[in-house]
């Protein structure tokens, strides 16, 4: 299942794998008009025509993901990514964070982060949410934005807000190069074996 491909995709690290597995099965808010729960990483709505094909879809990706201190308090908070589908060419990328103490989770409400965004890096660091992505530019489609950006959020009261966008120049082979790249997640390579 999704659980098992998200500790291989963590690489082993079974704090991490068992804190996804607690976000993969939790109640979600801010992405819909109602709150939703995650059943092993995935809600699947009902169609939006009787009949049809198109239906909400959302999904906890298994990477990146982030453990560590957003509030000075007792309890460790997790921090993840959510993609949001309705069945056309959009994919609404959404900041997930919750806070962990003992057996309680609770979530803040999900930040919509872009449409099409490409995700670089996440972390917690000094009580804050970075989230380095690539996206569209002025005059660039949604599908292929070259904008490296940096962005951050704290934890309020009331939830996370972005405090910070900080522009990082533009995507080039030279942003890429020398890097070592591996598959982390083959499950359209698996879907596409499976329908030969």
């Amino acid at each position: 299942g999704r659980a098992d491909a998200c500790a291989g995709a963590l690489g082993g690290d079974s704090q991490s794998a068992m804190m996804w597995q607690r976000l993969a099965d939790a109640s979600i808010v801010g992405v819909y008009d109602h709150p939703v729960r995650l059943s092993d990483g995935q809600f699947t709505g009902a169609p939006f025509v009787a009949g049809g094909h198109s239906r909400p879809l959302l999904r906890l990706w298994p990477k990146p993901f982030a453990v560590g201190d957003l509030d000075g308090l007792p309890g460790e908070e997790v921090t993840g990514l959510l993609t949001e589908t309705a069945g056309g060419s959009g994919e609404h990328v959404y900041l997930l964070a919750a806070k962990v103490r003992g057996d309680t989770l609770s979530t803040w409400p999900a930040q919509l982060v872009e449409d099409r965004v490409k995700v670089r890096a996440l972390q917690i660091k000094d009580r804050q949410i970075i989230l380095d992505i690539i996206e569209a530019g002025e005059q660039e489609p949604l599908c292929c934005g070259t904008a490296l950006t940096r962005l951050v959020w704290k934890l309020e009261a009331d939830g996370l807000r972005l405090v910070d966008k900080i522009s990082q120049g533009r995507f080039s082979l030279r942003v890429i190069e020398g890097q070592t790249w591996r598959l982390v997640d083959n499950e359209a390579t698996d879907a596409l074996a499976d329908s030969d």
